[in-house]
């Protein structure tokens, strides 16, 4: 393998000023950027830290479980789950069926040949309890994605 001078000199740079670095007997300089942190400076941040809390925030997630059928796959069960963030509104149940159409036709045209729609539920939890709670009671549940409402909607936070 034929390396150039310019790479070969800045591997080698590289390696000694590793070893002189990481050895007891040289120490790395102390710069600007690399302060060590003391502890007053840590019990400081920690109770700044500890009088920001910041409430969660409330999810929304809805989930379709299909019946899909493929040439590999027969009869296989997945879960598709729209998460929202916010508090459940009067017109989230459309906008999730909207998102389920149109990933289900996105499924159809590149990789299953058959989907049938068994169960739809909607929780005012996070998707991933919501997938743990379904996964319980159908152990051969599979999770497809997990899509976000909010970049969806256009509602970046």
């Amino acid at each position: 393998m034929k390396r150039s001078l310019p790479g070969c000199s800045i591997i080698i740079l590289l390696l000694t000023l590793s070893l002189n670095g990481f050895s007891a007997n040289h120490p790395l300089p102390q710069s600007a950027l690399a302060k060590q942190v003391t502890s007053k400076q840590l019990r400081i941040y920690d109770s700044l830290a500890s009088e920001v809390k910041t409430p969660l925030a409330a999810k929304v997630c809805a989930c379709q479980i299909l019946k899909v059928n493929s040439k590999n796959h027969k009869n296989m069960r997945i879960a598709v789950l729209v998460e929202k963030t916010g508090s459940a509104a009067n017109n989230d149940a459309i906008r999730f069926r909207q998102i389920f159409e149109k990933e289900k036709k996105y499924m159809k045209y590149f990789f299953y040949e058959d989907i049938r729609t068994v169960h739809n539920v909607m929780a005012p939890t996070s998707c991933n309890l919501l997938y743990k709670n379904l996964q319980e009671t159908n152990t051969q549940l599979q999770l497809y994605q997990v899509l976000d409402a909010d970049i969806r909607n256009g509602n970046r936070l």
